[in-house]
């Protein structure tokens, strides 16, 4: 696409889903069940469950990860390249040339990235790549411009393995004001905590954030102490998981995988909830969060959907907990729908809060309306659609979809825009009387839960 944001077609990023990954022995499945109840119990001793249960922590999440939850997070990877070489990297990292890009799109201009993530709504803001801190001046501009255009209300962090972020360039971070926290792999470098206290004394808040590598459990353990110690302000562990071209690196070791379309190491997840266990009857005074595959697939992933049905949603439409988009409609040739629109609009309710397909003349209303009736309605039905965020030639010019589907632009300012393309989800489900009396009062009948609904907890492993 012209302009300054461009479509992400390819950079080494794409899910190598192999299928010979081991899996859990069969005999193995209950007792590692049964351990991660143990361990959750443990944890709720000390903590707490976000998000339906899916993020176990002990402490306060950092406000970072609170966005993220939100899904109000937007990642900008400022760069291709880093010097750590660590064997769960999704790629080389061996680029220096690679354009910043976020979610799936390439911004030529600090400006217009900050442009995009105004527009989108989002408040949580990171920087990564490789490692941010090999591309100092572009990492500057970056946080600049954001800040520039959000102000306060972004809330800004920076990844890194710590290898750059020394001397200078630290001060020059520390001293820009523009960042509010620095996050370190410190993986990357056989676990040396050098460069976090070197963070620390800055006065930036400071996060420890590694995936959990079972082979490093008793490792951990034992440093857990000593970030409490520095002043590390949080530790998140990370689930490892089959993403780029890890696959081979992550197979060579002994690992046991989840069978789910994005594989995950099942003794990782034991591990970071040991550890948390660890923290917990050892009295350390450091917040833990764990950050798993379920987490990520059924929080973090929406994001950028729930943002694009936010950006189109009508008056007459609602955003589920999902990020689907939600529609009620009232059959066009039938008294309720008529009667809907008369009573409202004599109430002096919004005209834009119901609307009539121009092709079956269905009513779409939302559900506050159906108080209007004077009996629960009977033959209403509901539709979900999902909004897919798009390039302006992404899938819209290329195949034809802007004939099948609704599409809407999104305007970035000078030199940017992009589309909103939103098709359906879901089959027209028939509402019976209770279930449109529940979404009259503003409650998720049993039909549509799961639909509208996060499921809860983390499923047992198989």
């Amino acid at each position: 696409m012209a302009g300054d944001v461009e479509v992400l077609v390819r950079l080494g990023l794409a899910h190598d889903a192999a299928t010979d990954l081991p899996r859990l022995p069969a005999e193995r499945v209950a007792p590692a069940n049964a351990r991660r109840r143990a361990l959750l119990r443990r944890i709720a001793g000390g903590g707490g469950f976000a998000h339906k249960g899916t993020k176990p922590h002990l402490g306060p999440l950092s406000p970072g990860c609170v966005r993220c939850g939100e899904r109000a997070w937007s990642c900008m990877f400022l760069n291709h390249f880093c010097n750590g070489g660590c064997f769960f990297c999704p790629d080389a990292m061996d680029s220096q040339g690679a354009p910043p890009f976020a979610e799936r799109f390439v911004f030529r201009s600090p400006d217009a990235y900050a442009r995009y993530v105004e527009r989108l709504g989002f408040r949580g803001v990171s920087f990564s790549g490789g490692d941010p801190f090999l591309a100092l001046d572009s990492l500057v501009a970056h946080v600049d411009a954001v800040r520039d255009r959000l102000g306060d209300r972004a809330y800004v962090w920076v990844y890194t393995n710590g290898s750059a972020a020394r001397g200078a360039r630290l001060e020059r971070i520390a001293a820009g004001g523009g960042v509010d926290e620095l996050r370190f792999n410190i993986a990357a470098w056989d676990y040396d905590l050098a460069a976090v206290a070197a963070a620390v004394d800055t006065g930036l808040r400071v996060t420890v954030e590694i995936p959990a590598v079972p082979e490093d459990r008793a490792r951990l353990a034992r440093l857990l102490p000593e970030l409490a110690r520095l002043g590390v302000a949080h530790l998140n562990l990370h689930q490892l998981m089959v993403l780029g071209a890890n696959g081979p690196a992550l197979r060579a070791r002994p690992y046991s995988f989840t069978t789910s379309a994005v594989p995950a190491v099942i003794e990782s997840e034991l591990c970071a909830l040991e550890l948390m266990a660890f923290a917990v009857a050892e009295g350390v005074p450091l917040p833990i969060n764990y950050c798993g595959l379920i987490y990520k697939e059924r929080w973090q992933n929406a994001t950028l959907e729930l943002r694009a049905a936010t950006l189109v949603a009508q008056p007459c439409e609602e955003v589920v907990e999902t990020g689907l988009l939600r529609r009620l409609w009232l059959p066009g040739d039938g008294a309720a729908a008529a009667t809907l629109v008369a009573r409202a609009a004599a109430s002096g309710e919004p005209a834009a809060r119901w609307r009539r397909d121009p092709e079956s003349d269905a009513l779409c209303a939302h559900p506050a309306l159906l108080r209007h009736l004077d009996a629960p309605v009977a033959d209403a039905f509901v539709t979900y659609h999902r909004c897919l965020l798009l390039g302006a030639a992404d899938g819209v010019e290329d195949d034809g979809a802007a004939a099948t589907h609704p599409c809407h632009e999104v305007d970035l300012g000078p030199g940017g825009r992009l589309v909103v393309m939103v098709v359906p989800a879901s089959p027209p489900i028939p509402l019976d009387v209770g279930a449109a009396r529940a979404l009259r009062a503003g409650d998720t009948p049993a039909a549509l839960l799961a639909w509208e609904q996060v499921r809860f907890g983390l499923p047992d492993y198989a």
